[in-house]
């Protein structure tokens, strides 16, 4: 009867290690930039990266976006002034032109999240889909020179 308790306390201990070990991943994936705007309830929308802009080419004509937030695998864009909410699919695979002061970065992603506030489109999250091992390495470049700026942490 003890062999038998013990084998119920290991394999109690054993499943509150995993349940941890998942809560500490699923947090960690929740912050990744394309999901988590970063927008707290008393802001209109998130804050954009002074000077960093994207333009998102989901067909004919592309959508001119302000970034929120970047980091290596992904980006949460808003949209600008200027622009309007355009339609678009998660499975879609969308072409992202990066811009920042005398820099470019081109790469693809798929959109992962929206931000709606009373019916009005506020942002997409866009996780980066398909990098070479060139454009991972482009992509870290642009974020040091972003950290170098003191714009992304």
């Amino acid at each position: 009867m003890r062999m038998g308790l013990a084998s119920l306390g290991y394999f109690s201990v054993f499943q509150l290690f995993a349940f941890g070990a998942g809560l500490v991943a699923l947090s960690e994936e929740l912050r990744q930039s394309y999901l988590d705007p970063k927008l707290r309830w008393f802001q209109g929308s998130p804050k954009a990266i002074p000077g960093l802009t994207c333009q998102v080419g989901f067909g004919e004509a592309p959508v001119l976006f302000r970034v929120t937030r970047f980091d290596s695998r992904g980006a949460f864009l808003a949209y600008g002034e200027r622009s309007s909410a355009a339609p678009f699919e998660k499975k879609t695979l969308a072409k992202l032109h990066f811009s920042f002061r005398h820099r470019e970065l081109v790469c693809a992603g798929r959109a992962r999240s929206s931000l709606y506030r009373e019916g009005q489109a506020l942002g997409l999250g866009f996780e980066f889909q398909d990098l070479s091992l060139d454009q991972k390495k482009e992509i870290d470049d642009f974020l040091e020179l972003l950290r170098g700026e003191g714009y992304v942490q």
